[in-house]
């Protein structure tokens, strides 16, 4: 980096040097997208939806709701856990029904698919 004598250069070329070199403060965030990024972070929001999707899956699946767990949603599809092999395949038999009601839920437009999996209920 080359310096130049003061008298070499114009005042407009000093004065765009100090404005490129200046540090300007951070402006403080707003205080809904400070709490949403520590929801985010802090995974309240994930923990929040598994809470509504349980209550949906309860109201829809009937008497599976007491056999049955909600796992996660990822990519639309939504992990159901069977206690047993039975309540597993029963589930699969009514597949296409379940899924239709769980679409018509609130939270239901982004999903794709029902697996489900056999494993420890809660």
């Amino acid at each position: 980096m080359s310096h130049e004598a003061d008298g070499d250069r114009s005042i407009d070329e000093v004065v765009d040097e100090i404005q490129r070199r200046r540090i300007y403060p951070r402006t403080p965030k707003r205080i809904g997208v400070a709490v949403a990024e520590l929801m985010a972070r802090n995974g309240y929001a994930r923990q929040q939806e598994s809470n509504q999707w349980t209550e949906i899956w309860n109201q829809t699946a009937g008497g599976f709701a007491t056999c049955t767990r909600v796992g996660r949603l990822r990519a639309g599809v939504l992990t159901v856990y069977a206690r047993n092999s039975a309540v597993l395949q029963e589930l699969t038999f009514q597949k296409s029904v379940l899924l239709g009601n769980l679409r018509q839920s609130s939270l239901g437009n982004g999903l794709a698919d029902l697996k489900f999996r056999i494993g420890p209920i809660e």
